[in-house]
């Protein structure tokens, strides 16, 4: 059950993407990561979307841990300045990053996914905005309406794609 609420999140917000990257077609909502993987697979020609997780915590593990072998989403890394934290993640083998910066500099990724504080999403969702990259957020999308207005005006201008994640 877990598991079908974020795919079904996660492919909600890929279905809204650029072609080239895997949308926008429609997609069955699938209930396991096998059917899961089959439905972006079977979409046609795209190129490989690949990812990274910000924030490593429960949630930020949880999904890392899903798209870390995921067949049609490739896990660029984490970003966790927390040093246990990171530890974890390099135990993990996944790739570490040390700041949101170091992956919106990268070309090859497309979209990042943020399991950060609340208080830190406007200005994540900015950022993210302004490098050209997508954003699926956890919820909430900030602590105030003003807040959720300017991180949509970014993506709104940006012309990139801003998926809320409920559970």
């Amino acid at each position: 059950q877990e598991y079908g609420s974020i795919v079904s999140s996660f492919i909600g917000f890929l279905e809204r993407l650029p072609s080239d990257i895997g949308g926008p077609a429609k997609l069955e909502v699938p209930m396991n990561a096998d059917r899961a993987a089959a439905r972006l697979i079977d979409k046609g020609p795209a190129r490989e979307f690949v990812v990274a997780v910000a924030g490593f915590g429960w949630w930020g593990q949880h999904i890392s841990g899903r798209l870390k072998n995921h067949a049609a989403i490739t896990l660029a890394g984490v970003i966790e300045p927390d040093e246990n934290r990171r530890e974890m993640v390099a135990a993990g083998g996944i790739t570490l990053f040390a700041d949101l910066g170091a992956v919106l500099a990268l070309d090859e990724v497309d979209a990042v996914i943020l399991t950060t504080p609340n208080l830190l999403h406007e200005e994540q969702v900015i950022a993210c905005a302004n490098a050209g990259k997508h954003v699926f957020c956890e919820k909430p999308l900030a602590l105030t309406a003003a807040s959720a207005r300017r991180a949509v005006a970014a993506v709104t201008a940006a012309g990139v794609q801003l998926g809320i994640g409920h559970e």
